[in-house]
């Protein structure tokens, strides 16, 4: 095995860069976690684009404010 590793380096350096996984899903989960919350059974007869649309302006709403803001200090 460490023969072929000798033969081949940048074949393994290649495999690490394409092949590597993240080591958080700390991503992910925050957004499971938003789409359970907006998908109660109060909400139950929400369409599937409409809870996605819910899902994705909770994702961009503070960066939307923070862009407000500072356009607001430029002027």
């Amino acid at each position: 095995m460490l023969k072929v590793v000798g033969l081949f380096p940048w074949l393994g350096l290649l495999a690490r860069r394409v092949l590597a996984m993240p080591a958080t899903s700390a991503a992910p989960e925050r957004l499971f976690s938003t789409a359970g919350n907006v998908m109660t059974k109060k909400r139950s007869r929400l369409t599937c684009d409409s809870k996605e649309g819910l899902v994705y302006l909770h994702e961009v709403w503070p960066q939307v404010r923070e862009w407000e803001t500072v356009k607001k200090m430029r002027l």
